[in-house]
């Protein structure tokens, strides 16, 4: 294996590695915040849930953002052009 497959490598695990983080504390942050407001207003668990909700609704769109990013520089270091139609 050489260096610049090695280098590709090391970067793309940075790069999930950076976006599990970035869903991770998405979820922690709307589920903090959610907590909060129900504390501050006395109203809990309904912010609670409402922050779970948007914090997992972050989480998946950010996961799904890298699968997107991941698939298109896969292709594109392939060559590919993702057009599937024949003529």
């Amino acid at each position: 294996m050489g260096p610049l497959v090695k280098r590709y490598r090391v970067k793309a695990f940075a790069r999930s590695y950076q976006a599990g983080l970035e869903a991770v504390f998405a979820l922690a942050v709307a589920v903090g915040i959610g907590f909060w407001v129900d504390t501050r207003y006395d109203t809990l668990p309904v912010f609670l849930l409402a922050g779970s909700a948007v914090g997992f609704g972050a989480c998946v769109l950010r996961l799904l953002r890298h699968q997107r990013e991941l698939d298109r520089r896969s292709q594109s270091s392939r060559g590919e052009t993702g057009d599937d139609s024949t003529d």
